[in-house]
């Protein structure tokens, strides 16, 4: 009966909560907090190697007050 499909739905919604904390923790152990950042498009990843060539790090985020002045 209807009754016994809440079973399954209940052991679905399990594995997939235990996942998603699953990695909520190991972004934390790898990155020192819970969430990276978004690789899914090609402009996001540009960003991400343009702060971690300004900075050294992918995490501190510098303006473009902090661009050296080109030389004519």
């Amino acid at each position: 009966m209807w009754w016994e499909t809440f079973y399954s739905g209940a052991i679905t919604l399990a594995f997939i909560t235990g996942f998603k904390w699953q990695s909520y923790v190991t972004n934390w152990i790898d990155t020192g907090h819970h969430h990276r950042r978004c690789y899914t498009q090609d402009d996001r990843t540009h960003m991400w190697k343009r702060d971690h060539r300004l900075t050294g790090n992918m995490y501190i985020l510098k303006g473009l007050e902090s661009l050296p002045d080109a030389t004519e």
